[in-house]
């Protein structure tokens, strides 16, 4: 007899995973797999078709072993996809596109105010709404044929089975699209007569419908199958620990490194640092502060695992070594800074240069939780919770709060899996101890935040 379990289809800008997930929420299947953007024409956009015979194929793989009774998307934000009755119109945008930026002049005059949205301006088409806007305008012919604007997650839903919806957590994210207070579309949509084209908003964790008879077919999954409405990644991620006491924060760390300070104070929020509100599955604004660290760090350390340990690290601290910020990403506190202005890095061996760019990292994810997380226990999820000494450099630098780390949980695939298992409780986690540091770290840090804002 086969075990039951649900597929997870987890949708990130760098990789694309799928995972079959227990009751008692025990990994039974996980793969994943990376995927590139499509440089065009008509512009830079996702490769959603590779992504569906990817998924499909995973499909066919897991239906002979388990008896599947759900399956959830979860995906990135900032990204939307514009159908007609049958499907895309035009590609799906990737939002580190420039294109959106030709256009800023005008929507400049029609963006909501960040008091409406807490939403901050942001390039490309990081805030879809002007990505939207943009391909209305350069595009007019193929928008006039839209019918349903879906944000990423429920295209994958719609994908699955046919059904078409809308969903709060996907369009809270910096989207300029939604007023979090009011918990309605912001205003920004009634300008531009779109509201017709955004589905009413579903609950995530509501079944939309049964999978597809095409993708059951293509599968071999039982048509019986259900397709939740599905969900924001970083807002998956943060499922697991919404009983906490609050403050809290949750550092959701992959590509993106989101830091979701639930109960902190809203007011604070400076947008020109890339601070915005998040928006739980229950509608709650939640304070967040982002840059793009797993891309940066990948930067750095040319995707090669090099040991580093706190040794190296104190060696870095005496040579005044330094990257600075930014380091290849988007978005971010430092996103308007000259990029990689380094310091005193020429001569040091590749482990050294490890231990610079776990160092930057740490500098960089201190920095943006002083502008959303002053208060409360800060829980680390994704690639960043394995790494020993980023956690402990970021214990050190912010003793007044606890840091502890997840690192077997695999973000916001395991987070999205609370939509079926809302009952599974919170994941074990682990306290960091900070370094026996004599105020080097301080020091360091002074004079690291002088010069990345000079």
């Amino acid at each position: 007899m086969k075990q039951s379990a649900v597929i997870v289809c987890d949708i990130g800008k760098t990789n694309a995973k799928i995972c079959a997930v227990a009751s008692d929420g025990n990994i039974l299947y996980a793969n994943e797999r990376n995927f590139t953007s499509c440089s065009g024409p008509p512009y830079t956009h996702l490769d959603v078709t590779g992504i569906w015979a990817w998924l499909i194929s995973e499909l066919q793989q897991c239906a002979p072993k388990f008896a599947i009774n759900k399956i959830i998307p979860s995906a990135h934000g900032a990204t939307c996809a514009l159908i007609d009755d049958a499907d895309l119109v035009l590609p799906v945008l990737d939002y580190e596109d420039s294109g959106p930026d030709q256009c800023e002049d005008v929507y400049a005059q029609i963006r909501p105010p960040f008091t409406e949205t807490l939403s901050p301006p942001l390039p490309g088409g990081l805030n879809y709404g002007r990505g939207i806007f943009w391909i209305a305008q350069t595009y007019p012919d193929q928008f006039a044929q839209v019918r349903n604007i879906l944000n990423y997650a429920q295209y994958w839903s719609y994908k699955l089975s046919g059904a078409v919806a809308g969903e709060i957590s996907s369009i809270g994210s910096h989207s300029d699209l939604w007023a979090p207070k009011a918990q309605t579309y912001s205003s920004l949509v009634g300008k531009m007569n779109w509201q017709h084209l955004f589905p009413a908003p579903r609950k995530a964790d509501e079944v939309l419908a049964t999978i597809h008879p095409d993708v059951a077919r293509d599968t071999g999954l039982d048509i019986t199958c259900q397709v939740l409405c599905g969900i924001h990644d970083s807002n998956a991620t943060l499922l697991p620990w919404l009983d906490r006491p609050q403050p809290f924060t949750l550092s959701s760390t992959g590509t993106w490194i989101i830091n979701l300070a639930v109960g902190s104070s809203l007011d604070g929020l400076v947008p020109e640092f890339d601070c915005a509100a998040n928006v739980s599955m229950h509608g709650t604004p939640i304070a967040s502060s982002r840059w793009m660290g797993g891309r940066e760090f990948a930067n750095l350390t040319a995707g090669q695992d090099v040991t580093c340990d706190f040794d190296a690290l104190r060696e870095c601290i005496n040579l005044d070594a330094m990257y600075l910020p930014p380091q290849g990403g988007q978005g971010g506190p430092f996103q308007h800074c000259v990029p990689s202005r380094n310091v005193n890095l020429t001569k040091l061996t590749p482990q050294l240069l490890a231990s610079a760019a776990t160092l930057y990292c740490a500098m960089v994810q201190d920095y943006c939780l002083d502008l959303s997380s002053p208060e409360g226990p800060i829980i680390v999820t994704g690639p960043f919770a394995g790494n020993e000494l980023f956690l402990g450099t970021l214990a050190t630098l912010r003793a007044n709060q606890q840091i502890w780390a997840c690192p077997g949980m695999t973000g916001s695939a395991s987070g999205a899996a609370y939509l079926a298992y809302p009952d599974l409780g919170a994941p074990q986690l682990s306290q960091i101890t900070p370094f026996a540091d004599d105020n080097v770290l301080q020091q360091y840090r002074q004079l690291w935040r002088q010069r990345a804002r000079a």
